[in-house]
């Protein structure tokens, strides 16, 4: 599981909500093979920003139905690249203060606006755009929110397997 948010440009003069929806329906829309370069590019552009703010990160290059896809991980933190937007992905799993999330994804911004104008952060869990600056503080809340909830859920788990109930506890019965 993750904490999942969006970095893409928004439209002039349309509502960030609207361009954030387009976004996401045209996702499986084929590509005009004309347009490949110029994607090519604008990814590339992408990874070359990213991997030098992010040097020891891997970089991995894959097709996602229609769309390359370039994924830079650095610890807990996921880049997935396209040719209009990037996906950020920071896992629960890995242990990190408001300080390092807070971090990580301000010099995802800042490259990917340097390269690609993509400036405007949407955040799933929120479901709206924020401002990283004004924003960051309902981002770490609401990240730490669902941390705490993952971690007591994992406590409760560990419990009844150590107690053989993990069947029990899912579903109400024995094993």
């Amino acid at each position: 599981m993750s904490y999942d948010l969006t970095l893409f440009a928004v439209v002039p003069g349309e509502d960030p909500d609207d361009t954030v929806g387009e976004l996401l329906e045209s996702f499986d829309d084929e590509l005009d093979p004309e347009e490949i370069p110029a994607i090519s590019a604008a990814v590339a552009a992408l990874v070359t920003a990213l991997t030098s703010e992010f040097p020891d990160a891997d970089v991995d290059a894959r097709r996602d139905g229609t769309h390359a896809l370039v994924s830079i991980e650095d610890g807990a933190l996921t880049v997935d690249v396209f040719h209009n937007h990037c996906d950020v992905c920071i896992t629960y799993a890995i242990p990190h203060d408001d300080a390092w999330f807070l971090d990580r994804v301000g010099r995802v911004a800042a490259a990917t606006t340097a390269a690609a104008q993509l400036s405007d952060l949407y955040d799933m869990q929120l479901g709206e755009v924020v401002d990283l600056s004004a924003g960051a503080s309902a981002m770490s809340a609401s990240f730490d929110d669902t941390a705490n909830e993952l971690s007591d859920i994992a406590a409760e788990y560990g419990k009844a397997s150590q107690r053989g109930g993990v069947f029990r506890k899912l579903f109400g019965r024995g094993g």
